[in-house]
């Protein structure tokens, strides 16, 4: 699928998109509110600037994805796969983070783009209500 099909089935009502390979796909400053891209691959996704609020990402793979500047507020990233993803400015007030490398704000294996930080500072990264350890 092409990012301007699944573009134009969201805005035409459709929000389940559950499992889809989407490796690489440019949705640059797209508003997904609330889509349902869990199990999704995107690796190396550009999803700069993409409003995901409430979306259900979990266990999506977003290896070296481009969430700069994204806002991922109440979005569920249960178990997703955040290798090498950079997350620049990403807005992540109250998303559920359960069972991913970000839960704990940094694990083994596991490099983050954070804008300037690295480990638990998030200099640019904006986590609340106390869901990184660290923060």
């Amino acid at each position: 699928m092409e990012a301007k099909e699944l573009v134009q089935r969201y805005r035409n009502g459709e929000t389940l998109f559950t499992g889809l390979k989407l490796p690489g796909i440019n949705l640059e400053a797209a508003d997904l509110i609330g889509i349902v891209l869990n199990e999704a691959d995107l690796r190396g996704a550009n999803l700069l600037f993409c409003y995901l609020n409430r979306a259900n990402l979990g266990q999506a793979n977003l290896v070296a994805a481009n969430l700069s500047g994204a806002s991922l507020n109440q979005a569920d990233l249960a178990g997703a796969d955040l290798r090498s993803a950079n997350f620049h400015g990403a807005m992540l007030q109250g998303a559920i983070l359960r069972d991913s490398p970000l839960e704990h704000g940094h694990s083994p294996g596991y490099e983050f783009n954070w804008g300037g930080s690295t480990g638990s500072g998030f200099k640019w990264c904006y986590p609340h209500r106390g869901l990184f350890a660290g923060s």
